[in-house]
């Protein structure tokens, strides 16, 4: 009994490891939020917490939810098992990029167009501006997009890891709703910039939404601005050291492994949500 006990004892004096990890990235938003580091050190700080999430699901979240779907009862140092860390480390994760669009929306956002570059404040732009943006996407965006319209029936094609998508659907909707996929492809800039004081400047989803009517022939009836993680664990048969293999491990993580987060913009209509659920074959959770 003993030893038993102290097994238990033992695991309450430690704490989850992937969990730690998500507070880790949370003191790093901390630092964003310190209002004695200049702006633009601010800035990076709040986008290091965006790529160290995108490295922690693509590797520790991914071995997570393979060893839950093989049935694994292993447990780590502090007793849990895979199911338990993934419910913990997603609240968690829930709670810090609510923290992280606290800080940016509240905070950095504003004072960066106090004098920098104004990234969101389409709703303030002229009608000129506006007219700009949209010439600029005809001109230098719409040529980059390959829209793919689906069949009834046909999957959406694999999006690349990281990649931006937009799904989008055309007409009524429901059943006969016409949807078209969108990806955004590496060639198009993160952002457009149309210049004044401070800078303005568009997300390119933002420019393509807005612009939807130009790739779809028709007001769009609604659409979902997504973006996927793959899995990015290394095959232990394979050696990325030789030339071949290390395509095809790029290949792999890239566009083939499995799905292990969906991202989707906020007030993306549940159905369209639903259908990329159902389309990269991942849980709700």
């Amino acid at each position: 009994m003993g030893g038993a006990s102290e097994a238990v004892a033992a695991e309450r004096r430690l704490d989850n490891r992937e969990t730690s990890w998500v507070d880790f990235d949370a003191r790093v938003l901390g630092l964003a939020a310190d209002a004695r580091l200049p702006i633009l050190d601010r800035v990076r700080l709040c986008g290091i917490v965006s790529s160290n999430l995108d490295e922690f699901f693509a590797v520790r979240v991914a071995r997570l939810v393979a060893e839950r779907q093989a049935g694994s009862d292993l447990r780590g140092p502090d007793g849990s098992t895979s199911a338990d860390a993934l419910a913990a480390v997603r609240g968690r994760v829930l709670r810090l990029q609510a923290d992280q669009a606290r800080l940016w929306l509240g905070t950095l956002g504003p004072q960066l167009r106090g004098g920098v570059v104004d990234v969101d404040g389409v709703e303030r732009w002229s009608v000129a501006e506006r007219r700009a943006a949209r010439g600029r996407f005809r001109r230098d965006v719409l040529p980059e997009l390959e829209p793919v319209e689906l069949r009834p029936g046909q999957a959406i094609p694999a999006p690349a890891a990281f990649a931006l998508g937009i799904l989008a659907e055309a007409g009524a909707r429901g059943d006969d709703a016409r949807l078209t996929y969108l990806a955004l492809p590496d060639s198009l800039p993160r952002f457009v910039y149309l210049g004044g004081r401070p800078r303005r400047a568009i997300r390119i989803e933002d420019l393509v939404v807005r612009c939807l009517a130009d790739v779809l022939g028709a007001a769009p009836a609604g659409h979902a601005v997504f973006r996927v993680t793959r899995d990015a664990i290394v095959p232990s048969d394979l050696d990325p050291s030789r030339p071949r293999a290390a395509l095809d491990l790029e290949a792999m993580r890239r566009w083939v492994n499995p799905v292990v987060r969906l991202e989707t913009e906020s007030g993306a209509p549940a159905g369209l949500v639903d259908r990329l659920v159902r389309a990269f074959q991942i849980r709700r959770d």
